[in-house]
């Protein structure tokens, strides 16, 4: 069941358990085999960040997920160091998730807690659901236990707060907040029972201490119970526990963006859960997310990705709160899955819609998040694997579909359409046409917005339609107004003649489209397929183009006999994307062959033929497995400019 955007105390019928009852019992609960557990310093400047986890079992796991081994971090450590400073790659996460618990064991209770951004801010800055800046820790308490902490140095406009969870079963957050004693000692009072969260908070607006950390140890106080954690632990270790576990109270997990929780009665029910996997595909989800909004780091502090937390409860029916990264995934029968599918796609969503999305829309626009996730999951499937709903009958992962849709002559009430599914469909339609569109419109809000600072320009729906209406049609570079009239969206004047003032042309609506399959068995390093387009005495020099990327790619050239790539997006069974690097090529009649994008005359003939190859050695870190996808390419004509056709090559790769 998918919930109404709604606050989870209006949602949520619950058997709450006393603190009492259940702290209890959590002092006998399993604790994860601490030999599992690496104890390290912090690295010198000639380690990797990576060295240290050589034999941690749960790291190399946590790295097979990830489609890496740790083989392949030694041999490619400049690439991997990289890697891990972007923060749309989830190496950033798991890298940050050793740091913090680097310096953690039985003896030594030290974390290095990261710097997060007031709630306020961080809502104002993305435009978007506010994050949880507290950190798990492997201590929890009983109501009346005194915590003594040492904390070393905060830096300027940061504090430090320590808290404790206990209502878990509702998620409420944390209790009795207390600001700790920067280098000094702090004594602390439990007034609840559960568990206890660190916070950092970065109180400039411009995030100056982003990917700070200070250090703070916990010297006495409370009880030790193990937080399982993607990058240290293992799914053997994650069934022995949930084994072992006592029938009331809670377990904590964490994986580097989401800290969890779930009652040990859902957790036994969970013990061969591949928890590895589950956690892996949330975090990558949130990579996702922040993606499709065009946060990334390097453009400033308005694009930042928040370094805050989301707070998923499996317990409870589906829901989201867009406070403080709140969302509810299960019941009280819940067995968490291995796999997550749309129902958590679609909660976690609500926590990334913007701001651009005007009001009415909660339930609208958040499934642009789940329908990327779909395709990102599974490839280039029927909509119906992923959802079911007859409002998104009819929706294909269409590099034309814009113009298809103008194509076809249909028209839409989007205004008083009541099937969210089918409004959400406007949407991924723009998405599948131009798959850069959402990040860059995203950038463009927040620019626009200036952390609530323009917030008067942009306060209500008309507003918002139109400046959508305006900027989908400029990113895009074509004049959408057509588009949106068939929809039945109401735009006003002012955009329309806005829109008409850029002098854009209308979207292509394509003439027919064309397919083929590229299919790489086991045994073979490369494989290759060509596929023919007739010409005709209109069209006698056709080439191809991609829907996203640069000039280069998008537009056609003359006779450029340079080598000619394209990336693709392929999946396994594990639901794990790569991206696969393919030698493209188009020759015309029985001329040699140019780059895919190249139009010439040929006097042997007017046939365009397309040459896509797949090279091992250009793929060198594609894990070996079976991977389906697609390559959704465009062609076009140089002279006859009205005219296009999907051109689509099936991927069929065993590696």
């Amino acid at each position: 069941m998918i919930s109404k955007w709604k606050n989870p105390l209006s949602v949520l019928i619950v058997s709450v358990l006393s603190a009492s009852t259940y702290a209890a019992s959590d002092n006998s609960t399993y604790i994860f085999n601490s030999s599992s557990l690496s104890t390290v310093n912090n690295l010198s400047s000639a380690e990797n960040w990576w060295t240290p986890y050589d034999t941690n079992q749960g790291f190399n796991d946590a790295l097979k997920e990830l489609g890496l081994t740790y083989e392949y971090l030694q041999n490619n450590a400049e690439d991997i160091r990289m890697r891990a400073t972007d923060s749309n790659d989830p190496l950033f996460w798991l890298k940050r998730t050793l740091s913090i618990y680097q310096d953690y064991n039985s003896a030594n209770k030290r974390y290095n807690i990261p710097m997060t951004e007031v709630h306020a801010n961080g809502r104002n800055r993305t435009t978007s659901a506010g994050r949880n800046g507290f950190f798990p820790t492997h201590t929890w308490v009983n109501s009346g236990d005194t915590l003594t902490i040492e904390s070393g140095a905060f830096p300027s406009h940061v504090y430090c707060d320590i808290a404790v969870d206990s209502k878990l079963e509702d998620i409420t957050g944390p209790e009795k907040t207390q600001h700790l004693t920067a280098n000094g000692l702090s004594t602390y009072k439990a007034t609840t029972s559960g568990l206890v969260l660190f916070a950092c908070v970065d109180q400039t607006k411009a995030l100056e201490h982003k990917d700070e950390q200070a250090s703070i140890t916990i010297k006495s106080g409370g009880y030790e119970r193990d937080l399982f954690t993607f990058g240290l632990n293992t799914n053997s270790e994650w069934k022995e526990a949930a084994n072992a576990a006592a029938n009331s109270g809670f377990t904590a997990f964490f994986d580097g963006r989401t800290r969890y929780i779930v009652n040990n009665q859902n957790f036994k029910k969970s013990a061969n859960t591949n928890i590895l996997q589950t956690l892996r595909e949330n975090l990558t989800m949130t990579v996702r997310y922040d993606i499709l909004n065009g946060l990334q780091s390097g453009k400033g502090y308005l694009h930042e990705p928040s370094r805050g937390l989301e707070y998923v409860n499996y317990n409870s029916g589906f829901w989201s709160s867009d406070g403080q990264g709140q969302v509810g995934i299960g019941d009280h029968k819940y067995t968490i899955p291995s796999h997550s599918l749309w129902g958590e796609w679609h909660e976690y969503g609500h926590q990334y819609q913007m701001e651009w999305s005007w009001s009415g829309q909660e339930e609208v626009t958040e499934d642009l998040y789940a329908l990327q996730n779909c395709y990102l999951s599974f490839g280039d499937v029927d909509i119906s694997k992923c959802h079911s709903n007859s409002g998104l009958k009819g929706f294909t992962w269409d590099q034309q579909a814009v113009g298809n849709f103008l194509k076809s002559g249909q028209s839409q009430h989007y205004s008083s359409e009541s099937n969210v599914f089918r409004r959400a469909t406007m949407f991924g339609q723009l998405m599948t046409s131009w798959p850069n569109l959402f990040g860059e419109l995203g950038q463009a809000y927040r620019e626009a917005d200036q952390a609530g600072a323009n917030g008067s320009t942009l306060n209500s729906t008309q507003k918002k339609v139109d400046w959508f209406v305006t900027n989908t049609s400029r990113l895009s570079g074509y004049d959408l107004r057509e588009f949106f009239s068939r929809w039945g969206l109401n735009f006003s004047t002012l955009a329309d003649s806005a829109i008409a003032a850029m002098q854009l042309p209308a979207p292509l609506q394509p003439a027919t489209s064309y397919a083929a399959t590229l299919t790489k068995t086991g045994g073979n390093e490369s494989a290759k397929v060509t596929l023919s387009i007739d010409g005709d005495s209109d069209r006698t020099n056709t080439a191809f183009v991609t829907n996203h990327g640069n000039e280069n790619t998008m537009s056609l050239v003359w006779e450029n006999d340079e080598d000619s790539y394209v990336k693709a997006i392929v999946v396994d069974s594990a639901h794990r994307s790569f991206i696969v690097k393919l030698l493209a090529t188009n020759s015309h009649g029985d001329c040699p062959q140019l780059s895919y994008n190249s139009a010439k005359t040929c006097p042997s003939g007017t046939s365009s033929n397309l040459h896509i190859s797949y090279r091992d050695q250009n793929n060198l870190s594609l894990p070996p497995g079976h991977y389906k996808g697609k390559v959704a390419l465009i062609a076009r004509d140089w002279y006859k400019k009205d005219w296009s056709a999907n051109v689509n090559i099936n991927l069929d790769i065993t590696k």
